[in-house]
């Protein structure tokens, strides 16, 4: 039975609330006056801006354009592992979980303590027919950060369908 992997998603931003943060020119935010009177500029990082663009892209259902989009970040920055988290998501959604897995295990590398890259890392696993090694990834996630309830979710859910033993 094929059943929905919490945390697809949980890695990329929500690209409105992403957007509607302004920054001065100066390049950091600033309370001193409202967002009417401040002169903004929009992310002064080009993988940043990518990234952003990519998540709109992948929030009005644009998959491939927004997996363009992170590639180009990745390339511009590779030592950039949200991109490379969020462009694995990409990757699992559109049904190709080993190119997934790769992007997730590069942003782990990158950034060991990213819990929402080894919950998907998990998913991408399961799907490519690993639950065991799955295990390990959800289990990382939750050493990381013990509150993770998708982590948590995908984790017991696989145990209930594990055979016990080796």
């Amino acid at each position: 039975t094929t059943r929905p992997r919490r945390g697809w998603m949980r890695g990329i931003p929500s690209p409105l609330t992403t957007l509607a943060w302004p920054w001065p020119r100066e390049g950091g935010p600033t309370r001193r006056s409202p967002p009417s009177t401040r002169r903004c500029a929009c992310v002064p990082i080009f993988p940043r801006r990518t990234t952003i663009w990519a998540s709109i892209l992948a929030a009005i259902g644009r998959l491939q354009e927004a997996g363009e989009q992170y590639q180009a970040a990745v390339r511009e920055n590779p030592g950039y592992a949200e991109a490379y988290n969020n462009l694995g998501v990409i990757q699992a959604s559109t049904g190709r979980p080993a190119e997934a897995g790769a992007s997730f295990a590069a942003a782990i590398q990158l950034l060991p303590d990213y819990s929402e890259a080894h919950n998907n890392l998990g998913n991408a696993l399961l799907e490519s027919g690993r639950p065991r090694e799955a295990v390990a990834q959800y289990q990382a996630a939750l050493r990381i950060r013990p509150d993770y309830s998708a982590a948590r979710d995908n984790l017991a859910a696989l145990e209930r369908e594990l055979p016990a033993g080796p």
